[in-house]
């Protein structure tokens, strides 16, 4: 039996991270040479000695191998993981164990099992894929899609930023999507935060996780990266909804437009500072903050925002909004791509004859 995360293994630790490996080798995956990592530690970088590639020491775990993190948080860490029977690279994420709270355990169960259903049940291109949902030694984990797209980028500097048309094509998808959710299996996210959203390498921005409405009760602990981008219902009422999802979307793209959160400085906000701003500040205009104009985006966006969940545009006004946005960017792109075209060729032209006629 795996003893990985039995309390006697010398491998188990409060957290039940892994410090030690256990007398096993591996085959380097590009030359194939076989190669032992005995006493070495998981997730260690380590050199073949056969060919030089860069390999990380991997850690059995059930029919799959850990190959190194990707994340951990308070309530999970996910793997970079291989499965040999397919030969394909996965994310394992594995929920924490508490040894004092056995409700924190029964709620990261439920809310791991509840994801998988939700993700497999909408079965849609922006959710991601869900290829097993079980346990291992009494330990629950989930195997997922592995998605190295990256996620949306924030920066000072809009030309390093996510192109504008970019995330308006790839954030109309997912409103879309969590409107479908919504609409079939009465699964509303309730709070949008770029850290579940994760572009695909094919450039698709999907969603990593579904919530069940219990994840939104006093006992569960919103951290500060997602409290942010929370709606004022969810903040104060402890409300899952859709009007919620499209609030959480519309602090997104503000920050992805603007650079900065629709409730100003927000780093060291506690929950009730922020819902008080959102209920007594008006959102500032977008046009004196973005590095692009487009009135009606804007107006769409200060919509989303509205404190009022009743005054915030639906799952198909919002996700037709945003792709009008995107096809008026679109075209307004091309027509710019071909004014200079048509300037570089009159250039080119008037070098030429400068080249033929006025020098000689």
């Amino acid at each position: 039996m795996n003893q990985l995360f039995s309390s006697e293994s010398p491998l188990y630790l409060p957290g039940n991270e892994i410090t030690s490996a256990p007398q096993e080798y591996c085959r380097c995956r590009q030359c194939g040479k076989r190669v032992s990592f005995s006493g070495m530690t998981p997730f260690s970088e380590y050199k073949c000695d056969g060919c030089g590639a860069e390999l990380h020491v991997p850690r059995p775990f059930g029919d799959y191998m850990l190959l190194d993190r990707i994340s951990v948080s308070d309530t999970a860490r996910v793997y970079l993981a291989l499965d040999p029977l397919l030969d394909r690279s996965v994310a394992i994420k594995i929920p924490r164990v508490s040894k004092e709270d056995e409700s924190f355990n029964q709620h990261s169960r439920r809310a791991l099992y509840f994801d998988s259903q939700i993700q497999t049940a909408v079965e849609h291109p922006n959710t991601m894929e869900i290829y097993r949902a079980c346990l291992l030694d009494n330990r629950d984990f989930k195997v997922m899609e592995l998605l190295p797209g990256g996620k949306l980028k924030f920066n000072e500097d809009p030309a390093e930023r996510t192109d504008p048309l970019v995330a308006l094509n790839a954030m109309a998808e997912v409103v879309e999507m969590l409107g479908i959710a919504y609409k079939e299996k009465n699964a509303p996210h309730g709070n949008i935060a770029p850290d579940h959203l994760v572009f695909s390498d094919e450039g698709r921005l999907k969603l990593l996780n579904f919530r069940p409405r219990e994840y939104a009760t006093p006992d569960i602990i919103m951290p500060q990266n997602e409290f942010i981008f929370a709606a004022p219902e969810r903040l104060r009422d402890y409300e899952i909804s859709a009007p919620a999802d499209i609030y959480s979307i519309g602090v997104v793209l503000f920050m992805l437009f603007t650079n900065r959160h629709p409730m100003g400085y927000v780093d060291e906000a506690s929950e009730l500072d922020l819902l008080e701003r959102q209920l007594k500040s008006p959102i500032p205009p977008m046009k004196n903050l973005a590095a692009f104009h487009d009135d009606a985006l804007f107006n769409t966006i200060s919509a989303m925002l509205s404190p009022n969940p009743g005054e915030r545009p639906d799952h198909d006004e919002t996700a037709a909004a945003l792709r009008n946005a995107a096809g008026k960017m679109a075209r307004k792109r091309n027509v710019q791509e071909t004014v200079t075209r048509i300037s570089q060729k009159i250039q080119k032209g008037i070098a030429k004859f400068q080249d033929d006629y006025l020098v000689n």
